[in-house]
């Protein structure tokens, strides 16, 4: 082998070889997991992430085109009970779940319940 070509080990005293391993795994992890948390942070501050909906918050402003091509907002139903349905035809269990939805619209029919169904 050439002179300066020796491969580090241990016995070379490379600053490496000399580090507890434990101090080299943190020194992987740490920043890592920095570098999520403060990316969690940001996203929540800027809206990627929502901190979450409680029951009794307004819904998000969802508008979306009904079959005939017309925008259906969610807020033209404030104040009445709806369910948004997202469901694909491509899903039994999406399918065998209509039933129970038109049970429903059936049974709250008096309430004003609304079923709005968003084919993925």
């Amino acid at each position: 082998m050439d002179p300066g070509t020796e491969p580090l080990t241990e016995s070379s005293g490379s600053p490496l070889s000399r580090l507890p391993r434990g101090w080299l795994i943190s020194a992987a992890i740490v920043p890592l997991a920095l570098a999520t948390i403060l990316g969690v942070v940001l996203a929540v501050r800027v809206g990627v992430i929502h901190a979450g909906i409680e029951v009794g918050d307004p819904a998000p402003p969802i508008v979306l085109a009904d079959l005939s091509g017309q925008p259906l907002r969610l807020s033209d139903h404030a104040g009445q009970p709806v369910i948004v349905y997202f469901w694909g035809s491509w899903c039994p269990s999406c399918i065998d779940e209509f039933p129970l939805l038109e049970a429903a619209l059936t049974a709250h029919a008096a309430d004003g319940l609304t079923v709005l169904g968003v084919i993925y």
